[in-house]
């Protein structure tokens, strides 16, 4: 099953990853 709390924590990779490509 797909819960809320994976979904936050995938978000919060993806805004990890966004966030690092930018400094780069």
């Amino acid at each position: 099953a797909y819960t809320v709390e994976l979904e936050a924590e995938l978000n919060h990779l993806k805004e990890e990853n966004m966030r690092l490509r930018k400094l780069q």
